[in-house]
């Protein structure tokens, strides 16, 4: 899928992140655990939404970060070495499917925006926070309905080494579509002369 990014950040922008009811850690080893069956009858309503619970579960089982609400995004945490010893390198990276975004018409091709807000605090301290904005282009109709994880935004924290409540919210800009998840962060100090935590590459 072709697309343009075109990001505006907002640092101090004023939000806050609702229906963040579901807390987990992020940044410490987890253990693994395999989720239940879908219930309900093949192709009924409810069984989409099983389904959709399930895979949130599956996610969060594997140290990622899920999100609540209308937009299934699912996303990551990664620690690299900073300048300085006291601090961190923190990548956060979110995907979604393309078909979870409003797209019109813009000459021959179609676009859709979207808005990414990220807040990590230390108590009642905000340590950082942003706000930014996207431009999905594809050249065909088809591309805006796909149901792989197609939109991939990727962003850097630098934050001192600890623990943080990190906020992840995002907005479909043409539609009602939203969601959001809340969780716990442990930032690790790199010991000297290490580069990263493992990172996954696709």
């Amino acid at each position: 899928m072709t697309s343009v990014r075109t990001i505006a950040m907002a640092a101090g922008s004023a939000f806050w992140l609702a229906a963040c009811v579901h807390n987990s850690t992020v940044g410490q080893a987890r253990p693994a655990g395999a989720p239940p069956g879908p219930n309900g009858p093949p192709g009924a309503a409810g069984s989409l939404v099983s389904t959709a619970t399930e895979m949130q579960r599956l996610y969060r089982s594997m140290g990622l970060i899920a999100g609540q609400g209308t937009i299934p995004f699912v996303a990551s945490v990664s620690f690299l070495t900073a300048p300085s010893p006291d601090s961190t390198l923190v990548l956060l990276a979110l995907s979604m499917p393309s078909r979870a975004l409003s797209f019109t018409r813009e000459g021959d091709r179609y676009a859709a925006e979207y808005t990414v807000r990220i807040e990590a605090r230390r108590g009642a301290t905000i340590a950082a926070q942003l706000e930014a904005k996207e431009v999905v282009r594809v050249p065909t109709f088809r591309e805006t309905s796909r149901t792989d994880e197609s939109v991939i935004f990727q962003q850097f924290l630098r934050l001192a080494p600890g623990r943080y409540s990190l906020g992840l919210a995002v907005k479909d800009e043409s539609g009602l579509r939203n969601a959001s998840e809340e969780v716990t962060l442990d930032v690790p100090a790199l010991a000297s002369g290490a580069l990263s935590s493992p990172i996954a590459v696709y």
